[in-house]
């Protein structure tokens, strides 16, 4: 899996929190957390079991493997190391 091992770091996500909050949750996840992003990059179906989500919330979530998203991660992950 990833280098941060992050993914035991983040309090787990509830079904009291709104959809749109559970949404910006997991993006900081697939941001910052190698495990997450990994997971989600390698097996998307595990992916939302794991968060207890369905396969809906992939239409709102980047592709995994599109430039855009690879660079936020590198640029976001590279600022958080250097704090």
């Amino acid at each position: 899996m990833g280098l941060n091992g992050c993914a035991r770091s983040f309090p787990p996500m509830t079904t009291e929190s709104t959809h749109a909050a559970r949404l910006q949750e997991l993006y900081v996840r697939l941001i910052f957390c190698d495990d997450t992003f990994d997971l989600y990059q390698t097996n998307p179906r595990e992916f939302l079991t794991s968060y207890d989500l369905d396969e809906t919330v992939l239409a709102s979530l980047p592709d995994a493997n599109t430039p855009q998203l690879l660079a936020e991660r590198r640029e976001r992950l590279g600022r958080f190391a250097e704090h």
